[in-house]
């Protein structure tokens, strides 16, 4: 029996609801179920199937799944999807209330990430890939996002992440100033931009970012996917 087979070399052949998936595997999966069940994941095939391919076939793949895995992409700024161009948030000192509170809602249950991601890339109206506006936010998700690939994902949570702690820096840094108080004021206020509080837009602001962080930093742990163990499989031919 013989079948190409592609395997993922990076996190752009990933994903997004395929690496939610194999985020999803049992802990108590034994190594080679763990292996058998990562490989039907990230390369669409299915389980008996993967039973058929050789040994050192099967140990090169799950090689190259924990290298793709372990990708450390950078940011994405533009991609198209579907024929539609899509481009991120060109700049966060106008980012609204609205994003801010979908952000923070959305990043609660790792299955609602596409949302996340709805949020911080939106459908260019204007531009090129340098210079461009995006769509105005109004709460609309992007369903087929689930399947953009991983390495969109990650570059975006790193530059978010890397953005909050950068934000929350500067705020303090303004609070304990001394001069001018006055302008450190309005300049506090324009990136609160909301009437509800300082003080509590403040913990709101700590806390969607102390949970972003830890997301984000699963994202770097290398992951588990598993020995390969037997060697009763059969020829199988595969393909990058």
């Amino acid at each position: 029996m013989e079948r190409s087979l592609i395997v993922p070399t990076s996190l752009k052949d990933i994903k997004l609801h395929q690496y939610l998936e194999f985020e999803k595997l049992p802990e108590t999966l034994s190594d080679f179920d763990r292996a058998i069940q990562t490989i039907s994941i990230f390369c669409e095939i299915n389980t008996h199937e993967i039973k058929q391919i050789p040994y050192k076939t099967l140990e090169k793949i799950i090689a190259s799944i924990k290298e793709a895995l372990s990708d450390d992409p950078g940011l994405v700024k533009t991609f198209e999807l579907n024929g539609v161009k899509y481009g991120f948030i060109p700049n966060f000192d106008k980012l609204s209330t609205a994003e801010f509170i979908d952000i923070d809602n959305y990043q609660k249950d790792r299955d609602n990430l596409y949302k996340v991601m709805s949020v911080l890339y939106r459908p260019i109206v204007e531009g090129d890939d340098k210079k461009y506006l995006i769509e105005k936010y109004e709460g609309k998700i992007f369903d087929d996002f689930q399947e953009i690939p991983m390495a969109y994902v990650k570059g975006a949570m790193v530059f978010f992440c890397n953005l909050g702690i950068d934000l929350i820096a500067y705020i303090q840094k303004s609070l304990v100033a001394e001069k001018p108080k006055d302008l450190q004021m309005r300049e506090f206020q324009r990136l609160v931009k909301s009437g509800d509080g300082m003080a509590l837009y403040m913990d709101l602001l700590e806390e969607t970012y102390s949970k972003l962080m830890m997301w984000y930093a699963s994202l770097f742990i290398k992951p588990y996917c598993g020995k390969v163990m037997y060697s009763t499989f059969k020829k199988f031919k595969t393909t990058n």
